[in-house]
């Protein structure tokens, strides 16, 4: 599995990929690949610590949909 991460909210296709980093190579078996994606996913989508109740890491996109995006993805 690979994983890019792209600039701007609006597809654009031209010469040049709007890379943000270098693509992500992710290897292993599926429930790995899944795992391992779904993990490094969320680094990028960290918004905050919630306190009330303890420290719990807030997503901007519930993680839940980021789990079933992914598998629909390779599915």
């Amino acid at each position: 599995m690979r994983i890019f991460q792209y600039s701007g909210t609006i597809e654009t296709i031209k010469e040049t990929p709007k890379l943000i980093s270098t693509p992500k190579n992710i290897n292993g078996n599926i429930v790995k690949q899944l795992k391992d994606a779904h993990e490094y996913v969320l680094t990028f989508l960290r918004s905050g610590i919630k306190i009330s109740s303890g420290f719990v890491t807030q997503y901007q996109i519930p993680e839940r949909a980021i789990k079933e995006a992914i598998t629909n993805a390779v599915v």
